[in-house]
């Protein structure tokens, strides 16, 4: 069918693991933030990896579609995870932090620290829901305050 043929999705599909690498590229080996979490570390310390990518930028996005790397943003960073990530379908922010595959980010973790105070303010204090959502929101500032000590040690 010519219309299958010609659909977006069909280009979505392949443009998808072009647009990761590059987005890749941007946010992790290009930016100038601190970036932490497991692969944040691996990253920081291999930055002939981070040359390599940077002379090989085709070779990268090859990968990219061959399916040996990947890249979605996270309400903390990223996570470069190739496979369905199971964390997701629970819905919750705390479940990147101790990942092998997340790539935090100091901005992002404080974006999502401002958001998750704000709903945890709504809900009635004496319901589970709020105790839910309370822990997580404790575990993210637990989370930022680690990152900001080691950045401190680190500068």
């Amino acid at each position: 069918n010519v219309q299958e043929k010609h659909h977006i999705s069909k280009d979505l599909n392949q443009l998808k693991p072009e647009l990761e690498a590059l987005s890749y590229i941007k946010n992790v080996l290009l930016t100038d933030d601190n970036v932490y979490g497991v692969q944040g570390h691996i990253v920081k310390k291999s930055k002939q990896d981070k040359i390599n990518v940077m002379k090989d930028r085709e070779k990268t996005i090859q990968n990219f579609k061959d399916g040996y790397m990947s890249w979605k943003e996270t309400m903390l960073g990223g996570c470069i995870q190739v496979e369905p990530c199971e964390s997701k379908l629970t819905r919750s922010l705390i479940a990147c932090i101790g990942c092998e595959c997340g790539i935090h980010k100091i901005g992002k973790l404080e974006s999502a620290i401002q958001t998750q105070s704000s709903f945890v303010d709504t809900l009635n204090k004496n319901s589970i829901e709020y105790r839910t959502e309370k822990a997580d929101l404790d575990k993210l500032k637990q989370y930022l305050n680690t990152i900001q000590g080691d950045k401190n040690v680190n500068d």
